[in-house]
């Protein structure tokens, strides 16, 4: 909190919009973080699979690190990401080369794939979505079910192709008009801004 506040503040940024300028940070703290957040990311991630394995007994202290620092270290991952990319600090052989000759980082460049677009318009719907497609999935299971590598790829797949349906439908009759409403409102108080600004400046012309 304290970070954005005061960068916002000194340079006096538009808080609507994630555009910082560009600041140039060592080439081995690009390195360390890249590292720690990587290892962040995954520790985040995977280390779940200790609570079940059969062998394995946790114990409390496992389990309360687990549920008390797994977001947390989520989060700095991938805020390392943002805040990379948005400082164009995402490459990490900015010891040798700034950016890229197209214009941007490689990392940037890869996060801006435009094939990730439509994907990205639907991650907020997908994640609503998400949450009760599980619940149901699991209220309708009525035996137990023996998971293959095989069975578990279909049931991500399966999962996957009907949560990213839902989350399209959800995008197109709900979060799609909002937006464009949203868009209307703003363009409508935008056009006032100007025709005052447009009067403001007509007026000492007429006087004269």
């Amino acid at each position: 909190m304290a970070v954005p506040f005061w960068i916002t503040y000194r340079d006096e940024l538009d808080p609507t919009l994630m555009a910082y300028p560009p600041v140039k940070i060592k080439w081995y703290i690009i390195w360390i973080a890249w590292t720690l957040a990587a290892i962040l990311g995954v520790i985040s991630m995977y280390s779940i699979v200790i609570f079940y394995n059969p062998d394995h007994t946790s114990t409390n202290f496992e389990s309360a690190t687990y549920s008390s620092l797994h977001r947390v270290a989520w989060c700095l991952a991938i805020g390392w990401v943002m805040v990379a990319c948005i400082t164009e600090n995402s490459d990490w052989k900015l010891k040798y080369t700034w950016t890229d000759p197209g214009g941007g980082t490689r990392q940037d460049m890869f996060l801006s794939w435009k094939l990730f677009i439509p994907a990205s318009r639907l991650t907020y719907c997908a994640y609503l979505a998400n949450g009760l497609i599980v619940v149901y999935n699991i209220g309708v299971l009525r035996q137990p079910m023996y998971l293959s590598k095989y069975e578990l790829a279909c049931k991500i797949l399966g999962h996957l192709i009907l949560t990213y349906t839902v989350a399209f439908l959800l995008c197109i009759f709900f979060e799609s008009p909002i937006h464009g409403l949203e868009k209307l409102l703003l363009r409508a108080e935008k056009v006032k801004e100007e025709k005052h600004s447009t009067a403001t400046t007509l007026r000492p012309l007429e006087e004269s």
